[in-house]
């Protein structure tokens, strides 16, 4: 890495307290450097749907989530705190088994580059690192500005969204992720330069970025699937985040946002998208009756994509009064509190004997699963939408009996970013009503504090990054 005398940019590290906290290497990550291929190709076909097929990715296994929420039936109750627990807001982040060909390079910069500053001052980076002692802090770090390639752009991040899968790195629970790992992968920004070889954009233009990493090889990603790479990584999880003040990234990784669209609900059309492409796993949902159980903040932003895609009528669940108003808030038709009304018993009320056409499952536990199966329609469709945190435990021989089809979904892909956004643009989904609170950039670690102790009054958190 060059050394720029000008062009020092602040950092923040999460960090253990065990070792001495400011020796570390590998403090900031240049990102996207292309790897090639080491594998022959075994099939001719390379129809993939991405222009981002430069990148070697990490294989991906497993996934997690957090936030509660969601849909206890009546005799249930007692079992709330410790069963009803809403899965939404992972957003399907994949997690890492091992490392293969390292598509983006972390470039380490020496140790006596880092040098501490105050905590009031600008901050360019959320690191987390991990150990045994599993104590964590975060305090500020300098890095320098990094170099814009021929093919990127350099975003100027303007708001980060927090996810609740954030959180879980932030405390060490995401067990797939490697340390440490620069955080942010739900962001706007505003593009400050563009590499000689892009056309595309322009300095000054509003932009969000598609976190994904993927190889572009295997069989998922010649076949435009690229949301199932065999190597998929994550910003933010397995590869360095955007949580910067500023981020060099493949041109081919941006996504244009409209100008009268604020920076504040560009941070959020990432779990839109995840909530658009959970949708489009029934195909065409236009005329259909739709539930949906778990209110958070997919779950919300799934039951407004249906009705924005033309469902007949959207029903939501939770167990939680503030998210279902939050629902009724952004015009979902039916909102039902299931610790005070049978989810079946909400199905007739709201669709008659016919119930709903497709269930999304948006919270993720063996209560909605089971709610789900017991309830739905013979030879209806039930979607998983949540990550389960552990084994699930459901009725696969009533699931069978009755025919169920039951389906998956996992991230995105560029096609659900561009619908998500007409959407907002169509007055169809609403995003501010979903954000709880927003704090300054120096204010990170604040934030995650807010979210641990307000979980279940929180939708989401919206990081500042301009605000000093």
């Amino acid at each position: 890495m060059k050394r720029k005398s000008a062009s020092f940019l602040a950092g923040v590290l999460v960090a253990s307290m065990v070792a001495t906290p400011l020796s570390y290497t590998n403090v900031y990550a240049q990102e996207q450097d292309v790897v090639e291929a080491d594998a022959a190709q075994t099939e001719s076909e390379s129809d993939v749907v991405s222009d981002n097929t430069d990148n070697v990715s990490e294989n991906v296994s497993e996934k997690e989530n957090t936030e509660k929420s969601e849909s206890a039936i009546p005799e249930q109750q007692e079992n709330k705190n410790a069963e009803s627990v809403d899965k939404s807001n992972v957003e399907n982040e994949p997690v890492q088994t091992e490392q293969k060909n390292e598509s983006v390079t972390q470039e380490a910069a020496p140790q006596d580059s880092i040098v501490p500053v105050q905590p009031t001052e600008a901050i360019s980076g959320v690191k987390v690192l991990k150990n045994d002692g599993n104590e964590y802090g975060m305090f500020p770090i300098v890095v320098e500005k990094m170099e814009v390639k021929d093919n990127q752009v350099l975003v100027k991040i303007m708001n980060i969204g927090i996810c609740g899968s954030d959180i879980h790195v932030y405390h060490g629970k995401h067990p797939f992720t490697k340390y440490p790992v620069t955080q942010g992968h739900e962001v706007s920004g505003e593009i400050a330069k563009v590499g000689k070889d892009v056309t595309e954009f322009h300095e000054g233009q509003k932009v969000t970025i598609e976190p994904q990493v993927y190889c572009g090889q295997c069989y998922p990603c010649r076949h435009g699937k690229y949301n199932l790479c065999e190597e998929l990584k994550v910003m933010g999880f397995q590869t360095t985040g955007t949580a910067s003040e500023y981020f060099a990234v493949d041109a081919s990784k941006v996504t244009p946002i409209p100008e009268d669209m604020s920076y504040e609900e560009g941070a959020m059309i990432e779990p839109l998208a995840v909530a658009v492409h959970g949708v489009k796993q029934v195909g065409d949902v236009k005329g259909l009756n739709i539930a949906v159980l778990g209110a958070g903040p997919i779950g919300n932003l799934v039951a407004q994509a249906a009705k924005g895609m033309g469902a007949a009528k959207v029903m939501i669940t939770d167990v939680s009064d503030l998210r279902l108003d939050k629902a009724k808030e952004c015009g979902i038709d039916v909102c039902v509190n299931t610790m005070e009304k049978d989810f079946g018993e909400a199905m007739v009320e709201a669709f008659g004997p016919d119930k709903a056409d497709v269930i999304y499952d948006c919270a993720g536990n063996n209560i909605t699963m089971g709610q789900a199966i017991k309830y739905a329609r013979k030879g209806s469709i039930i979607v998983l939408v949540a990550v389960f945190a552990g084994m699930a435990t459901v009725d696969l021989a009533v699931a069978n009996d009755h025919e169920l089809d039951i389906k998956s979904t996992m991230m995105y892909r560029h096609d659900d970013y561009v619908d998500g956004i007409e959407l907002v643009n169509e007055g169809k989904v609403h995003l501010r009503p979903l954000i709880s609170k927003t704090f300054a950039f120096k204010d990170y670690l604040k934030a995650y504090q807010y979210i641990d102790d307000n979980r279940e009054t929180t939708m989401k958190v919206i990081i500042n990054v301009q605000e000093k």
